[in-house]
């Protein structure tokens, strides 16, 4: 491991503890516990359900965005993949490694890498366009929301991203000027990978039927994650309205991309604590929830690691009925 490796490694470990002594410190843990063991058990197979359901539905965006790129995967392969990213997420510093692990799998069954990559950066673009516009819709309408600076700023510097996302995406002068400013071999052949990426996700300006199919997906991705909250504070028995959480649920979201802590553990949690407390609910009860959030990622991640050894011997790949049009 080399020595920024290293260092990025120990802060993501560092921020991880941070997180946790915070919540060891601020919630009775009695508590917790006691909502643990009293938990509903229609409301948490349901939950449970609902969970599996939120990933269908990123498959199946995933599978059109990946049809546009003249690749046929089958909806099992897709569902499989994105369990194994559960895996990669759950047990590697960082919260990219299962995409990255998604995007190589996909394009290696296609012989499509900078295609397959794309597929899986518009899969998570698209869901991140939808969250942006929620959270936005809310600040405009909720004034609670626009009153706490706590839950306004981290929608702020989302929307700050975007933008800065959105330009890279458009505008290939910083690739054009890293190649005539680094002439670093190994900078220039990154920089060449990381232009066939930008053209594969620039390609999706002439599929409006796809964006359009993923932006409807998206927005039912983000109802079933209102629905997935709401069923699980009912599991603890908690009192809060849906449309308190249609404004909640966009923050809890743009926390849980932060990338800076041991494959989330700790932030997302917190951010379980942090927004539901801001909407009236229990920090115990939101601490449970974000406990509950954990164990389900990391059962799901768990399925995806037995299932990994099978898919990267190419079982389940291709869709039975393939496209009939040629590969571009």
């Amino acid at each position: 491991m080399s020595i920024r490796r290293f260092v990025s490694f120990g802060l993501k470990v560092s921020i991880s503890l941070f997180f946790l002594g915070y919540l060891f410190n601020a919630v009775h843990w009695q508590d917790v516990w006691s909502h643990l063991k009293q938990a509903d058990s229609f409301y948490l197979v349901l939950y449970l359900i609902l969970g599996f359901a939120g990933i269908l539905v990123s498959s199946i965006k995933w599978l059109v965005l990946a049809r546009s790129h003249r690749m046929s995967p089958s909806l099992s392969y897709l569902v499989s993949l994105y369990m194994v990213g559960y895996f990669f997420n759950n047990f590697l510093p960082t919260s990219i490694g299962g995409d990255v692990v998604r995007g190589h799998a996909l394009g290696t069954a296609f012989g499509r890498k900078p295609e397959a990559m794309a597929s899986v950066f518009m899969e998570r673009f698209t869901g991140f366009t939808a969250l942006i516009v929620f959270a936005v819709v809310a600040l405009a309408f909720d004034s609670a929301l626009r009153a706490d600076l706590r839950l306004v700023a981290p929608i702020v510097f989302a929307v700050v991203v975007y933008a800065g996302i959105v330009a890279a995406l458009v505008s290939s002068k910083w690739l054009e000027l890293g190649a005539k400013w680094i002439p670093m071999k190994v900078v220039q052949k990154l920089l060449l990978k990381i232009g066939a990426f930008q053209q594969a996700i620039q390609m999706y300006r002439h599929e409006p039927a796809a964006l359009w199919a993923a932006g409807g997906y998206s927005i039912l991705f983000y109802l079933v994650s209102v629905l997935i909250v709401y069923v699980g504070c009912l599991t603890f028995h908690a009192t809060v309205s849906f449309a308190s959480l249609l404004t909640a649920v966009p923050v809890l979201l743009i926390l849980f991309m932060i990338p800076f802590s041991f494959g989330g553990i700790g932030l997302q949690e917190w951010a379980y604590y942090f927004v539901l407390e801001a909407v009236g609910v229990p920090a115990s009860i939101g601490l449970s929830l974000g406990l509950l959030f954990r164990a389900r990622s990391v059962g799901f991640g768990l399925m995806g690691g037995a299932v990994y050894p099978f898919i990267t011997r190419g079982n389940f790949v291709h869709d039975p009925a393939p496209l009939s049009k040629p590969a571009k």
